[in-house]
């Protein structure tokens, strides 16, 4: 007599995907501060592991080790480690385009912004600019992994790619701003002119790093100056 195979009970499909919806909504609520304080643990922890071994290297059992969680303690603040990799995306780029905004009114109050730019005085522009940029071997290494998680992952959201494009709209609108205020108008658009920036910025950390050179602005500070003034026209 032949033995048919046993199939799981309904209820069972049904138990998981009621687990799933509750940890998903869970994950969307406002937190409290206890849960706040998790997730930035977590996020930390996420940041040194990204950087160190990438995130295709990271697990959720890496994370709730090093930031001392259960994997229960992961699932009731992230819905999944997509969701997990979004809210560190987006703490970066939140942090960075802050930094940018302070450091860009400050610049803009200066008794000294000069209010002609040519060549004279585009070195010390340039390094204003740069004063700001996020240049380190952290940033370098996880904003590489960010990029190359979207250029990889079939299951990015699209939010996270659009908020990836808002970020890089920012920085050029910053810059592009700055600019102005010296009677100087970019010639590209805002986000070319962060597309570039950051492409340069990128190139000198990787030559930095590569080398073993401490200074990862060596490359940048070479060339931002003349960046400035060719790709900047006259205002009137």
């Amino acid at each position: 007599m032949t033995k048919q195979a046993s199939t799981p009970p309904l209820h069972v499909g049904h138990t998981i995907s009621a687990r799933k919806a509750t940890l998903k909504k869970l994950a969307s609520m406002p937190p409290s501060d206890r849960r706040a304080e998790t997730q930035a643990l977590l996020l930390e922890a996420g940041r040194q592991l990204f950087i160190e071994q990438g995130i295709m290297g990271t697990s959720v059992k890496d994370l709730c080790s090093l930031a001392g969680f259960s994997r229960g303690a992961f699932y009731s603040n992230f819905s999944d480690m997509e969701h997990f990799i979004e809210r560190l995306a987006h703490e970066q780029w939140r942090t960075i385009t802050e930094a940018v905004d302070e450091s860009l009114e400050a610049f803009l109050n200066s008794e000294r912004l000069p209010l002609v730019l040519d060549s004279k005085n585009a070195t010390e522009l340039a390094s204003r600019f740069l004063e700001i940029m996020p240049i380190s071997r952290a940033f370098h290494l996880l904003h590489t992994e960010i990029v190359s998680y979207l250029a990889r992952s079939c299951t990015a959201r699209e939010e996270m790619r659009i908020e990836y494009r808002a970020f890089k709209e920012h920085l050029g609108r910053a810059l592009s701003s700055a600019l102005e205020k010296t009677g100087r108008h970019c010639i590209l658009s805002p986000i070319d002119t962060a597309e570039l920036f950051l492409a340069c910025a990128e190139r000198s950390m990787c030559i930095g790093l590569a080398e073993r050179d401490d200074d990862l602005k060596a490359y940048i500070e070479r060339i931002a100056p003349t960046l400035l003034v060719q790709l900047t026209v006259p205002s009137h």
